[in-house]
């Protein structure tokens, strides 16, 4: 099974929208970093949101864009500034951690650290791990 296929079966039972061209080459402009095909394939299938993943987490367009200079903030605000290669923040918790996109894979960074960590080898591995959190069920 190939990625997208992955992405469209993890969603077939949940409210999900993708982005479309104009939304897509929006954020490969902001990006410094070339997108792997990858990630632009999440966001065909579900770059604007599904309804179980990372629920409480912002990874969707158009807070994608808007959440990249809070990240860098957080970087310079701990006990002291973090250098990351290039990158792409693709989705921010609670405006306190982000996941980050490099050349070298995702990295993982929390308010307060000294560092940020290289979590992950690429973008469908963060994926397939994320996919696993359960969303919280209220009531």
């Amino acid at each position: 099974m190939n990625f997208i296929d992955e992405l469209q079966a993890y969603v077939a039972t949940q409210d999900h929208r993708g982005c479309d061209e104009s939304e897509l080459a929006e954020v490969q402009s902001r990006s410094p970093i070339p997108l792997p095909q990858d990630y632009i394939d999440f966001l065909k299938v579900m770059g604007r949101g599904a309804e179980e993943f990372l629920v409480g987490t912002d990874y969707y367009f158009p807070e994608i864009l808007e959440f990249q200079d809070a990240a860098r903030e957080l970087l310079q605000e701990g006990p002291s500034p973090v250098a990351l290669p290039p990158w792409f923040a693709i989705a921010m918790h609670q405006g306190y951690q982000f996941w980050a996109l490099t050349e070298e894979g995702v990295w993982w960074y929390t308010e307060n650290k000294e560092t940020a960590t290289l979590r992950h080898a690429n973008f469908r591995e963060w994926f397939r791990t994320m996919m696993r959190i359960p969303p919280p069920r209220w009531g």
